[in-house]
């Protein structure tokens, strides 16, 4: 994409605690979304990180 990138216009902001398992669903569905001006923001307390959301390369997606 060439030129300045926008503002997501909403913001997908999901709290989770061991629950690796869900996250490839959630994924899918906000991957699914045909607003692509979105973000997903994961917000991941569990005691060993998600090996799934580490290897994901979507820009739109920002694991904490």
């Amino acid at each position: 994409m060439n030129g300045p990138t926008r503002a997501p216009l909403a913001s997908i902001i999901t709290p989770t605690f061991d629950r690796a398992a869900f996250l490839p669903r959630l994924y899918a569905v906000f991957a699914a979304q045909l607003n692509v001006e979105i973000e997903w923001i994961v917000v991941d307390d569990s005691p060993q990180p998600s090996m799934f959301m580490q290897g994901l390369s979507d820009p739109r997606v920002c694991y904490l």
